[in-house]
């Protein structure tokens, strides 16, 4: 912390607790002026650095003053807009004030919970206090330690994005209080649950179900790993299952804990309560497999906005019949995420068994790479596959062998309730806009919505591993073509390069057109890269190579297919520097043309160990008369006639017009230019500007003069609408 920070943290406060000592009394004033000093004892300076010592005050005294009557087990809590002539300070941001007994997970729960909902947390200031209330629950004394019998307290100041509409402050109140509702039920009732699993690992020791002893051993275990620390839990119930075959249902026990108290909050939302159960579900009930572990359909409110893990335990009766399910919900820690599979009951058998199959030597390079993946696979993935798929997936990602190509393995939920995508894709490709692509095409796939994604980039790997929880719609899982999925997952992550290469090889062979992408690969912009696709980028590199070898000026003039017939787009490869739009548009205004933009691109090539620089101006125009443009008669005499007007071997006037208003070619228009220049030597009445315009505006004129010289008969075909596509007719000048 910075020395004049600090000083001037403690100045502002100092203020701030003189100011309640004047306002409020004697007495009032120096409880309010203690409390004040204690609640932004651990508040950074830069959080309150900006603030003045009257808002200070004003902050900490509304605080105070909610405090002074609340009753043990009843949290208090107030969300408003403070305004300075209503409540005497003022706050650019929503204000979040709460009282409530202290508890673990307070702090998390809400802010997680005011994120969720799309805020920003701007400030969270969270002292302690030893607060001792009367009987009726006013405060007498609150200290920032605890003395005695007073009663551990948080206080809560919590600024938010502003929030002005009465009802969005009114649903986020609902949603806090609901969050400091589950928080006190996790909290008081974590040693019954703890208990109740105790109970479940006696029971299984006392009278083991009829399968196999190993399968008990290894829940027993790993319910024994899950009270170790390993387990956050959050709720618990058990169910009865009642009636057979399609009438099959599940009926709550009383006495559900943590956020289970309430009966009618569901775990999975397609097991009804007393309903008839979806067949996935009836075929899982049968089954003799006695643990379950999955996600439930509800996020957690209580310390990670998740979705919160599910351990199902069956129970069974002496035929070995499956009668019911013992449900722990809540959070797996993070130690639990960080442990080697190894170590923790249930997985070391998945990952033991899953080498075994595998029949690789034990020092062999593949049975290593095989390990690394499984001591690697994501966490909740490893949870809940079985073990034959793990399998499966695993010898698939080894297959990669660290090539940088993309890859899908799937997973279906057993309840069908999701489908997870486990991606895999070239490191140097991921992007957040590949990542929204990716989910696209998987929500497509399996006609479902985007619940989550867990992205893992290892320190080594040159591919990314991106988990998607695919959330599937009311008809559940779709029919769907993994090579399919996967095909469209790796078209979307092939760079623009990737298919500029690939246009190149199949326009010049393999040999050349990778020689060519050696030297061009790289040499494209973002910007020209946004603007053209690949198939562009193989035309303008023949036109760019073209403009390295010879210095010479380079011309496309193209029609994108989208454009009406009355424009034209020219693309000028110049070779050193960009060309001066003051020397070119005056050009391209003289043969008839409006430019109504241009783009500049930078192309740095590389060839052998030099290096060099094309530019490329591309002009979007239109015709100066607004008639359509024959682009396949017109292109090659614009073509020669711009390049020699560039240069300066051809004049630079509005005769050229002529080549797209009568599609004539350059050495036409110079007999036209010639005999203007004759008639002004003999001192014609016109200037070359009319006679210009009215060849423009004649242009079968123009063609029959030209026929003329040419000595061309009458009878004979002369430059038309149907040779040159241009409008016939004779108008006056």
């Amino acid at each position: 912390m910075a020395p004049r920070s600090k000083s001037r943290k403690k100045n502002l406060v100092a203020k701030s607790a003189a100011i309640a000592t004047d306002k409020l009394g004697k007495n009032a004033g120096k409880a309010c002026a203690a409390f004040i000093r204690a609640f932004y004892a651990n508040v950074p300076p830069a959080d309150i650095s900006s603030s003045s010592p009257e808002m200070l005050f004003g902050a900490g005294a509304s605080c105070w003053t909610l405090a002074q009557k609340r009753m043990a087990g009843e949290p208090l809590i107030r969300v408003f807009n403070p305004r300075l002539e209503t409540h005497g300070w003022q706050s650019s941001h929503t204000v979040i004030e709460i009282v409530t007994d202290d508890m673990p997970f307070l702090v998390d729960s809400l802010t997680a919970e005011l994120n969720y909902q799309g805020l920003t947390v701007h400030l969270v200031i969270h002292p302690i206090f030893a607060a001792t209330r009367t009987a009726k629950g006013k405060l007498t004394d609150c200290q920032p330690s605890i003395n005695g019998s007073a009663q551990s307290e948080s206080f809560m100041h919590i600024e938010v994005s502003e929030q002005t509409d009465p009802a969005a402050l009114a649903r986020l109140t609902g949603r806090l209080e609901q969050v400091l509702v589950d928080v006190r039920a996790a909290v008081e009732d974590w040693p019954k649950m703890n208990a109740q699993v105790r109970d479940i690992i006696a029971d299984l020791e006392a009278r083991p179900p009829a399968i196999a002893k190993s399968e008990i051993v290894q829940t027993r275990e790993f319910l024994e790993w899950l009270c170790d620390d390993h387990f956050t839990f959050l709720g618990y119930r058990e169910y009865s299952h009642k009636g057979k075959g399609a009438k099959q249902r599940l009926t709550s026990k009383p006495g559900g804990l943590g956020v289970l108290r309430d009966a009618d909050r569901a775990i999975f939302e397609n097991w009804a309560e007393d309903a008839p159960l979806p067949e996935e579900v009836r075929s899982f009930i049968r089954q003799s497999q006695l643990t379950m572990i999955t996600k439930a359909n509800q996020r957690a409110t209580v310390h990670r906005r998740v979705h919160m893990d599910v351990i199902g335990v069956k129970t069974f009766d002496d035929k070995g019949h499956v009668t019911g399910e013992r449900m722990i919900v809540g959070l797996f820690t993070s130690a639990a995420y960080s442990l080697s599979p190894m170590n923790i009951p249930m997985l070391r058998s998945k990952v033991e068994t899953a080498l075994a199959r595998a029949k690789f030597p034990p020092a062999s390079h593949d049975a290593k790479a095989l390990a690394h993946i499984l001591e690697n696979y994501p966490r909740d993935e490893l949870l809940q596959i079985d073990g034959g798929l793990l399998l499966e997936n695993s010898l698939g990602i080894l297959h990669l062998q660290e090539r940088q190509r993309t890859a899908l393995f799937v997973r279906e939920d057993p309840f069908k309730r999701y489908v997870t995508g486990l991606v895999y894709v070239p490191r140097d490709r991921y992007d957040t806009n590949l990542r929204i692509k990716l989910s696209n095409i998987l929500e497509d796939a399996f006609k479902g919505s985007l619940a989550a994604f867990y992205p893992e980039f290892g320190t080594e790997s040159v591919l990314v591993q991106i988990l998607y929880v695919i959330k599937t719609g009311p008809d559940g899982i779709p029919t769907y073509d993994v090579e399919k999925i996967e095909a469209s997952l790796r078209e979307a992550t092939r760079s623009w390069e990737d298919r500029l290469c690939d246009a190149l090889v199949e326009a010049r062979g393999e040999e050349a057109g990778l020689a060519m992408f050696r030297r061009f690969g790289q040499a494209f912009t973002a910007a020209y890269r946004d603007r053209y696709g690949p198939a562009d980028g193989v035309d303008d590199i023949a036109l760019i190579d073209a403009a390295r070898v010879s210095d010479d000026l380079q011309l496309n003039l193209y029609r994108p297919a989208d454009e009406p017939a009355s424009t034209v787009h020219l693309k000028l490869y110049h070779a050193g520097s960009a060309l001066p739009l003051s020397d070119v548009i005056p050009m391209l205004e003289n043969m008839g043309l409006k430019v109504i933009g241009e783009e500049p691109f930078g192309v740095s090539y590389l060839y052998g160990e030099t290096d060099g620089e094309i530019w490329v101006h591309d002009f979007a125009m239109e015709s100066r008369r607004g008639a359509d443009i024959d682009l396949a008669t017109v292109r090659e005499p614009f073509h020669a006639c711009f390049a020699r007007v560039f240069a300066g071997q051809v004049a630079d006037d509005g005769f050229n017009n002529l080549v797209l208003g009568a599609g004539l070619e350059w050495r036409e228009i110079l007999i036209l230019r010639a005999y203007c220049k004759f008639l002004l030597q003999s001192r014609i009445q016109f200037s070359q500007a009319y006679m210009e315009e009215t060849l423009a505006n004649n242009p079968a004129l123009a063609g029959a003069i030209v026929a003329l010289f040419r000595g061309n008969t009458a009878g004979q075909k002369t430059p038309g609408p149907d040779h040159h596509g241009v409008r016939s007719g004779c108008q006056p000048g």
